[in-house]
This record gives C-alpha cells, structure tokens and sequence, in this order.
C-alpha cells in the first residue's frame, strides 16, 4: 500500500538522480560533511533535536498540529535503530526530499539535479551560518530549515503537505532500520 508505494520509489531515475546529486554536493563540501555526521548522537537525540526543530519550523510557518505531525516523523527513529552513521542521515534526507516532491509531482528527471542541488545549497548555507554562530543545535536547524526552505520555494508548505513529508520521513527510517 503506501509504504510499498514509498518504497517502490526508490528505483525512479529522478528519485536516483536526485539523491546521487545530494550525494555528491554533500561529498564535496566540508560544512556538509559535518552538517550529516551524527555519528556520535544517539537515535534518542536524533529524535528530540528534529522533533524540536521540526516543532518550531512548523509552528513558525502556521502549520497546526506541529507536535503531532513532528511526532510522527521522528519517531521510528531510535525504535527501528541503534546507531546514526554519516551515510544512513544522508540517504533518508535525501531520500525523504526526493519521495516527497516526486509524489508532489514536481520532481522529474529534468529537473531532478537542479533540485537537489537547491536543496544541498539550502542546507550548506544554513550549516556554515549556523555552526559559526556555535549554535549547539545546529545540525538540526540546518536539515530541518534546508527542507521547509526547499519547500516553500516551490510552495508546498501547508499542513497537508507537512504531514506526508512526516510520513515518508518515517517510512524512510523503517525501511533502513536494523532489526
């Protein structure tokens, strides 16, 4: 049904091309490096850093029901994982961008690069800003702030679409999770 959907996804050229191009931004830039190495957090802290950031973003924008939507979102997070690696954080952001604006229906392999390059560039500007200002919560502002940026470029930021992007975040960390 919908997770299979989600799932099937993932063989889409323009979901591939759109988070190989992540990817690739990601591997050549020093602040994005950083930005996506939670290597020393835990699944706990992942979850209480997005969840509150994703509170805020959503709160900010107007978006009703911001806790239970950011519920929703964060927490197969620490339930189907033990650890974060770099690699793990990158692919379900990028993966969770992709999904959400293919299902969208904007994504497509014309434009799949260009976004995701957008989307990279959101993200590093928000890591270089906030990592000089020593913000201590400042990798989970920067991915939060780098996909409501993304979205509301695009005009996607409603409460509808607030609540799929939680869910295909979701999806994304059970599909990926150690059992």
């Amino acid at each position: 049904e919908g997770s299979h959907y989600l799932e099937s996804l993932d063989a889409s050229p323009s979901v591939i091309i759109f988070t190989t191009t992540v990817a690739e931004a990601v591997y050549t830039s020093k602040a994005l490096k950083e930005l996506f190495d939670f290597s020393r957090t835990t699944p706990e802290e992942y979850a209480k850093g997005m969840r509150k950031q994703l509170v805020h973003s959503m709160r900010s924008l107007g978006i009703p029901n911001a806790s239970q939507i950011a519920q929703i979102s964060v927490e197969p997070v620490a339930k189907y994982h033990k650890t974060l690696s770099f690699w793990l954080v990158l692919r379900i952001k990028a993966n969770t961008a992709a999904k959400f604006l293919y299902v969208k229906g904007i994504l497509n392999e014309d434009n799949a690069a260009k976004l995701a390059l957008t989307f990279a560039d959101f993200m590093e500007r928000n890591a270089k800003r906030l990592h000089k200002s020593r913000d201590p919560e400042w990798r989970f502002k920067s991915l939060t702030n780098g996909f409501f940026q993304i979205s509301k470029s695009l005009h996607l930021v409603t409460k509808e679409n607030a609540r799929l992007a939680a869910v295909i975040n979701a999806n994304e960390w059970k599909c990926s999770g150690q059992f």
